[in-house]
């Protein structure tokens, strides 16, 4: 007996159906809690199904794993192998390549990096692992958490929107309920150094790029017209977004004031 389940991010609605029951039906019910989107059919469909064999597949996978293949058909077919385990991990990367695939392909990109939304403008700060994403999220909880991991862009004609998504380890922590297609405007960018100053610096096009392009993920599985469509929605975004290098110590005051003052 087949087991559904919708999830909604962004404007991406992923129908996922697995042909087997057990535990990674719950495991999507509980994990992408705030993400469920029942009865809902607007907006960009993907249609993921899983199952346990990879017979019958003889197309390449848009990625393969040890523990499983994922297969893409456009517009709007996926399917999930998993060859062995109960499949937690290569569904979350499964959803996690997917939403930054599909996005790419909408004209907008996934970053990653933390996502803040704070009285009505938004904050992306991206940076190397250990440069503190995490650590920002936690000090100003004040501002609703999109994420610590990745967080979505969208561009609508000049404005630019991040949107929530459910991979990282707080992302929707405390707002699990309100997440289904959250958006917020992109007010500034800030390019995380750890230090025992505070401090902000503008970072002028075009360098404001490289940091951009170095925090997209899945960068190496991106053909050449992908590459294209990045580089356009970078471009984009590096000339209409404020970009700054923020170094900081864990200064809550110092962080609350950036977020004002953007």
């Amino acid at each position: 007996m087949d087991r559904a389940v919708a999830l909604r991010i962004g404007d991406l609605l992923f129908r996922i159906r697995m042909d087997r029951k057990g535990p990674l039906f719950s495991f999507v019910n509980g994990y992408f809690e705030g993400f469920l989107a029942p009865g809902c059919s607007e907006g960009e469909v993907c249609d993921l199904s899983i199952s346990f064999s990879e017979k019958g597949f003889k197309k390449r996978p848009l990625y393969r794993g040890e523990d499983s293949s994922l297969y893409y058909h456009p517009p709007g077919k996926a399917h999930l192998v998993i060859r062995r385990g109960e499949g937690f991990i290569p569904l979350y990367n499964a959803l996690y390549l997917l939403t930054s695939f599909i996005t790419l392909l909408k004209g907008g990109c996934l970053f990653h990096g933390a996502g803040l939304a704070y009285r009505g403008k938004g904050f992306l700060f991206i940076g190397p692992s250990g440069a503190g994403k995490t650590t920002i999220t936690k000090l100003l909880h004040e501002a609703e958490v999109l994420s610590d991991e990745a967080v979505g862009l969208k561009v609508e004609g000049g404005r630019f929107r991040l949107f929530a998504t459910p991979f990282g380890a707080r992302s929707g922590e405390e707002n699990r309920e309100r997440l289904v297609g959250r958006e917020v405007i992109l007010s500034r960018i800030f390019c995380l150094e750890k230090d025992s100053v505070n401090s902000l610096e503008d970072v002028e096009f075009p360098f404001s790029m490289g940091p951009l392009l170095s925090n997209i993920p899945f960068l190496h599985l991106f053909k050449r017209h992908h590459m294209e469509n990045l580089l356009s929605v970078l471009y984009r975004t590096a000339r209409t977004v404020p970009i700054k290098v923020l170094r900081f110590r864990k200064d809550r005051a110092f962080l609350k004031g950036v977020l004002e003052d953007g």
